[in-house]
């Protein structure tokens, strides 16, 4: 092992003092360079994972993201994924919860250990709950029922037919006009553009799909920025939108007092996957984007 090494050999190969200590230098910058070398190996890998492996894995899943965002929850995802959802508040849960520790306070502390182990068991609030998403609604009056969902389509009127008659009037009927549509364009939009992307970062430079590959990088890069845009503009139109509604419906909540149906209004989780949508979307838009300004400079030089 130790012949194999040539500034291991050079070393061993030093008859006088001053050639020894020369031998050690060279021995010493022998193995920085190797270190150098393979450290040189691990960050062209890496560089290489992150930009050209990376990005087509967040793209996608960035679309599946934004798909299930968009059509959850009529046709998918009924009672998981929603824009804003109206469910029972576990207030009245508390009162009675309350009304049994009082009652069981009088017996013995095991008693009361109990029946409180059953209470936290007991986290499902029961009662009308309303589901609204970018192409309808799903609604149902009880936990135990079916859950029943308007027809899907961009221009929908939600359902709020399973809320009590003394429940306060939602301040929207449903998405923004066009908001759909203008989501969906995007979705179209940053898919094309990723899957662009993803064939020119994995496709070897030499294969001749390549080169017609380069010649559309301009155009499906500012396809790309397009999508992302619009889609980013339409998600805060809609968290807004949403969000002066759920206030709004749970000021009118407050503000009959003892009379209000124990109701909340709460902003979904979809919005969450938007974001987390366009997000995971931007690093191969960023990568694409100077890929295009490098090769402009390289034209210019």
């Amino acid at each position: 092992m130790a012949a194999s090494d040539p500034s291991l050999s050079s070393l061993l190969d030093c008859p006088t003092m001053l050639d020894v200590m020369n031998c050690k230098l060279s021995f010493v910058f022998g193995v920085w360079v190797r270190t150098t070398n393979q450290s040189s190996t691990m960050l062209s890998l890496l560089t290489r994972l992150l930009t050209h492996q990376l990005p087509p894995v967040l793209s996608l899943v960035s679309f599946i993201l934004a798909l299930l965002a968009l059509l959850a929850p009529v046709p998918t995802l009924h009672t998981s994924v929603s824009l804003l959802s109206i469910t029972p508040s576990p207030l009245s849960f508390s009162k009675r919860d309350s009304a049994a520790f009082e009652e069981l306070s009088r017996f013995n502390i095991r008693t009361l250990r109990e029946t409180h182990i059953e209470l936290a068991r007991d986290t499902t609030v029961d009662g009308p709950s309303v589901f609204m998403g970018l192409l309808g609604s799903c609604s149902r009056t009880t936990n135990e029922v079916d859950v029943a969902c308007t027809n899907s389509t961009f221009s929908p009127t939600y359902d709020l037919t399973a809320l009590p008659p003394n429940a306060p009037t939602l301040a929207l009927n449903g998405p923004t006009s066009s908001t759909p549509e203008f989501i969906l364009t995007s979705i179209i939009l940053l898919f094309f553009f990723s899957l662009h992307h993803a064939l020119s970062s994995l496709i070897p430079e030499g294969a001749k799909i390549h080169v017609p590959l380069t010649r559309m990088a301009r155009a499906m890069a500012w396809l790309g920025v397009i999508g992302w845009l619009v889609g980013m503009v339409a998600v805060i139109v809609l968290r807004s939108w949403y969000g002066n509604a759920q206030s709004s419906f749970n000021n009118s909540i407050i503000g009959l007092g003892s009379s209000a149906p124990q109701l909340t209004a709460t902003v979904g989780n979809g919005f969450t996957m938007l974001w987390i949508s366009y997000a995971f979307a931007a690093p191969a838009l960023l990568i694409a984007l100077v890929k295009l300004n490098h090769a402009g400079l390289v034209k210019q030089v």
